[in-house]
């Protein structure tokens, strides 16, 4: 910029700065929108891309009042402006910055984010000289501006540019925070549990711990497994996550059609039986019971209908086992 507009600062050239400030953004909003024509099957995931949008949208508006406030004061101050380089370039400047930031965008996240961050960090810079330069000057205007109520109200002209600068580090963090997890896609979570065994099948014993420490070296063995006898085993433990996963779900599901249950009780039964390959995890039933006052019972059936094919545990184990549901209002 300096080479077309001069070392010197000056609101023209700060206006400049803001016609294309908003330009990464919109590119932003842009692709959030292609990624929810995408993604709109998966709620999870939307959410995040609309949180996204809203974000990007926030981030405009506040540019948006900086560009709005910076024309107020050239226009008030009596700025003469050259047509070509203050109206004509500015707009070339956004379109072609707009689409780098999309192309980058596409490449890898992180590439669009970092040029953002060092394109606030630069703006930010130059708005805080601005005030140091001419401190004296700036702290003796009053700031006065039809965009008061919308952007906030100074006691002067200093400490409105002051917010500006403090506004471009914000999105400078913001976009560096963004390079911590740029896609709407979350890596995938991961979560481990561990379990010894010693001895042989009917009279060894086993020993399983999960990351979280709710099981601590619990015992499991033949004679819990297949004799009821005190302990746990792997199918009580398939139950479990079926059965936490699966209320979840539902209250996710119940959630999106404004529905908030009181409570969710659900009790998976997992049946093992022996086949010619040899023990096999066949079926699991889900007895599901919901209180939710003044419940409409069809959207109910659609949510747990919904919950019992989505919810991640059933979509684990339903390639392998045949999976039932009896769901009821309280």
């Amino acid at each position: 910029m300096d080479l077309v507009y001069g070392e010197k600062r000056t609101l023209s050239k700060f206006k400049v700065l803001e016609v294309i400030a908003r330009v990464p953004y919109q590119a932003w909003e842009h692709a959030a929108y292609v990624a929810m024509t995408r993604n709109y099957g998966e709620p999870g995931i939307a959410r995040r891309i609309c949180g996204f949008i809203s974000e990007s949208r926030a981030q405009q508006d506040n540019e948006q009042w900086h560009l709005l406030i910076l024309e107020e004061l050239i226009e008030r101050d009596g700025i003469r402006e050259n047509f070509a380089l203050y109206r004509i370039m500015p707009q070339f400047a956004a379109f072609g910055y707009y689409h780098a930031s999309w192309l980058l965008y596409m490449i890898d996240p992180r590439l669009s984010y970092r040029l953002n961050a060092d394109f606030e960090d630069h703006a930010e810079h130059e708005y805080m000289e601005f005030v140091k330069e001419n401190a004296e000057l700036l702290e003796k205007q009053p700031f006065i501006s039809d965009f008061e109520n919308d952007y906030g109200k100074f006691s002067s002209r200093a400490d409105m540019f002051r917010q500006i600068g403090i506004d471009e580090r914000r999105h400078k963090l913001e976009s560096l925070a963004r390079m911590e997890s740029p896609h709407f896609k979350e890596n995938p979570m991961e979560r481990s549990a561990s379990a010894v065994w010693q001895g042989g099948i009917k009279d060894g014993d086993g020993r399983i711990s999960t990351e979280s420490g709710a099981l601590t070296e619990a015992r499991y063995g033949f004679s819990t497994r297949f004799k009821n006898e005190p302990g746990t085993n792997p199918e009580e433990l398939i139950a479990a996550a079926h059965a936490s996963c699966f209320a979840m779900a539902l209250s996710g599901r119940l959630d999106a059609v404004q529905i908030t249950a009181k409570s969710i009780a659900v009790k998976a039964t997992v049946s093992l039986d022996e086949l010619e390959a040899g023990w096999t995890v066949t079926a699991i039933h889900l007895d599901v019971t919901a209180e939710i006052l003044g419940a409409d019972a069809v959207k109910f059936m659609a949510a747990a209908d919904m919950a019992k094919t989505g919810c991640p545990i059933s979509r684990l184990l339903g390639a392998g086992a045949r999976i039932s549901m009896d769901a009821r209002l309280a």
